[in-house]
């Protein structure tokens, strides 16, 4: 089938591409099935996820221990061949030729192979989308109640993919009614039932009427309908020759059938140009737009003659082709693999720090949490009620999704690990609440930049160094000091198989602080390599030995006589 080759190949040239917002909804399937319910981190319940079907589906495949992105892949690929079957079954009954335009136009457009590999939703809603139209027009045909019972369950599946969906099952009773209330019914009945059900589990669960996402994202001003209207005028020369095939088959289709095609895409468009468009690459907010299309030029082949049937296939191709060369966003997404290095990184960290469980403080909350599967906090709120809700001068005008911040409640939440900015962190703050915490006295005083690096990958991290949990450990004669309180932006702090070595170049020094009780206290290191300690803020005793006379905060430099990998650090009360 030429639709289903052109599918496979978009597929495996988009690989290994993930989208860091997949890595979300994969965050709280990986939860829901640890047992702690659909929820982001410990102690909180938030809907930062809108694809509550894709969640659950990811979840149940992962249930039989498939890692969870190649379980959100399988469910977008299946959503996307049952979007190229579901045109080209409507495109056979007008023909052969139809048919194969109705697949491999559908299979060529390239945001359906891109985001099966990406791991939003998108797809599957293509695919659902398609099914219910594919129903709803046989049935109209045929004069059969079934076919619009099936449509309508097609489209509650769609209202439970996105939040948003229930555009689509309105438009489609709306269009149903002139063949009767039956028909309306048969399609509303089961997205109504859908819609109320999501709801009464969202009130009962986070205990709100729209999920969090809505409240972190949306906003009504003219700056988000520019960005939006931007977004349609980017993507709308790639998708020219799919508009074309679209206008010829609804002039062949007849009025009341391109109504509701045409109408679908139409209000799809105002309501994506309405909300700003999208910051992701390969134009995901159109594909919705683009399936009521593939229906109508399947039609401008209607037709069982073999140079119809050749022509489907070249215009598929020329569509293909048209978006690839008309289009930057689908080569930015080939090229976009930054979330698996931060999956080296993350990953590196969760292990390191399993037992203690720190709190990252994060601005990328896709693959920082799900990678490192610490507790997290989502600093630009879409994971976040009281963040997602914050007043901010910027809402509305900035960077979609990336306008919110509230730094006085970051530091509030005693985060044990903080990354401005993007995945690898930061020195200088990036985002509003960024700034705002950097600016606090006590983030200044109470946090250490610190480069972790594991296989090649890095990322500057904040670090509490009064932490409860990666902190100095001390009993009433010991005080163990973590090694990483040692790095710095210069001294990496290298992980390997869930163990920490801060690593000192020869001649250079690494200094940290610690507050220590009245006594003498001696301090001891193993590394590899040849190192020395030099202490100050007391009295010193010895070399490596300092007496406080009341508390007091001990001062300790570890000196690389070579290049020294200190693996250990702690101090002794000495009698």
């Amino acid at each position: 089938m030429v639709g289903g080759s052109l599918l496979a190949a978009q597929v495996w040239w988009a690989l290994p591409f993930v989208a860091d917002d997949a890595l979300i909804s994969l965050r709280y399937s990986r939860r829901l099935l640890d047992g702690h319910g659909l929820s982001f981190t410990d102690g909180e319940w938030v809907e930062g996820y809108s694809n509550l079907l894709l969640v659950l589906l990811a979840a149940a495949l992962g249930a039989t221990g498939l890692d969870l992105i190649t379980a959100a892949r399988v469910v977008c690929v299946a959503g996307a061949a049952v979007a190229v079957l579901a045109a080209a079954w409507w495109g056979a009954s007008r023909g052969t030729a139809a048919a194969v335009a109705g697949g491999a136009i559908a299979g060529a457009t390239l945001s359906l192979g891109h985001w099966a590999v990406g791991g939003l939703e998108q797809p599957l809603l293509a695919g659902l989308l398609a099914a219910g139209l594919a129903a709803m027009l046989t049935a109209d045909e045929r004069e059969e109640l079934r076919g619009w019972a099936l449509g309508g369950v097609f489209l509650a599946l769609a209202c439970l993919t996105r939040p948003d969906a229930p555009l689509f099952a309105v438009l489609a009773a709306a269009w149903a009614a002139w063949r009767g209330w039956r028909p309306m019914l048969a399609v509303s009945g089961p997205a109504a039932v859908a819609v109320l059900g999501q709801l009464a589990f969202r009130l009962a669960t986070y205990g709100e009427w729209v999920p969090n996402t809505a409240h972190a994202k949306l906003a009504i001003s003219w700056h988000r309908v520019e960005l939006g209207l931007g977004y349609l005028a980017e993507g709308g020369p790639g998708l020219a020759v799919l508009g074309l095939l679209a206008g010829v088959g609804a002039w062949r289709i007849g009025a009341r059938r391109s109504a509701l095609l045409l109408g679908l895409a139409g209000a799809w468009l105002a309501y994506v140009a309405f909300i700003g468009g999208d910051i992701f690459p390969a134009r995901r907010h159109l594909l919705a737009a683009c399936v009521p299309l593939w229906f109508l030029a399947a039609e401008a082949f209607a037709g069982n003659a073999s140079w119809l049937v050749a022509a489907a296939v070249g215009a598929a191709l020329v569509h293909g082709g048209a978006q690839e060369t008309l289009d930057d966003a689908y080569r930015r997404g080939r090229l976009e693999g930054w979330e698996w290095e931060c999956g080296v990184i993350a990953g590196a960290v969760g292990e390191a720090f399993r037992e203690e469980q720190p709190l990252v403080a994060v601005n990328a909350a896709g693959c920082w949490p799900y990678f490192s599967g610490l507790p997290s906090l989502d600093m630009l709120g879409l994971n976040d009620a009281h963040i997602a809700r914050h007043p901010s001068a910027k809402r509305g005008q900035g960077h979609l999704g990336h306008e919110l911040g509230d730094g006085a409640y970051v530091l509030s939440r005693e985060p044990d690990m903080v990354l401005f900015g993007i995945w690898s962190g930061s020195r200088e703050p990036g985002y509003v609440g960024d700034r705002e915490l950097a600016a606090l006295p006590a983030f200044q005083r109470d946090y250490r930049l610190v480069r972790f690096a594991s296989e090649g990958r890095s990322a500057l991290v904040y670090v509490r160094t009064t932490s409860s949990r990666i902190g100095p450990v001390r009993t009433a004669d010991r005080i163990d000091l973590p090694v990483h309180l040692a790095g710095s932006d210069s001294h990496r702090v290298v992980l390997v198989d869930g163990a920490a070595a801060t690593h000192i170049p020869a001649g250079q020094r690494a200094q940290l602080g610690v507050t220590v009780p009245q006594g003498k206290w001696r301090a001891q290191l193993r590394g590899q390599g040849r190192a020395r300690i030099s202490l100050s803020g007391g009295r010193l005793v010895d070399g490596a030995t300092l007496a406080f006379d009341r508390e007091g905060r001990l001062r300790l430099a570890v000196i690389a006589d070579t290049d020294f990998a200190l693996t250990e650090l702690w101090l002794t009360r000495v009698p």
